[in-house]
């Protein structure tokens, strides 16, 4: 995804300085998740150089402004786990106002899958929002 030979979803990912921003690969439990990741291979926060935590902080706002609009979500959840895969990537989830009490905050993460259409059509709006930028 990364090095751009894979399109999660069928959908190309955007870069954005050293960064790239893509829907999740699997089937998500909601519709309105995404990943940012560094294009360098980094496993944690304190890795990143000072600007490049800078321009993530900055990312995950602009993801999250842009997964608001498309989902109208009451609240955007932002994880950082690299537990299954050794490289930093942050999911960036959009929490629906209807979404019930027991699945929400990490119980999402074994939520029952949204329809892939629905999802789908959320990520193409957010990474439209997104005007690709090289470092």
């Amino acid at each position: 995804i990364v090095k751009g030979g894979v399109k999660p979803r069928g959908l190309a990912a955007v870069t954005r300085g050293a960064f790239v921003v893509h829907p999740r690969v699997e089937d998500a439990a909601v519709p309105g998740w995404m990943i940012i990741a560094p294009v360098r291979h980094v496993e944690q926060w304190d890795e990143l150089s000072p600007n490049e935590q800078r321009e993530l902080g900055e990312l995950i706002g602009e993801v999250s402004a842009a997964l608001r609009e498309a989902t109208a979500a009451e609240k955007i959840y932002v994880n950082v786990f690299a537990e299954v895969v050794a490289h930093l990537h942050v999911h960036l989830i959009a929490r629906a106002r209807d979404l019930p009490v027991e699945a929400r905050g990490p119980r999402i993460f074994q939520t029952a899958g949204a329809d892939p259409k629905a999802a789908d059509a959320i990520a193409k709006a957010v990474l439209s929002r997104l005007e690709p930028r090289t470092k």
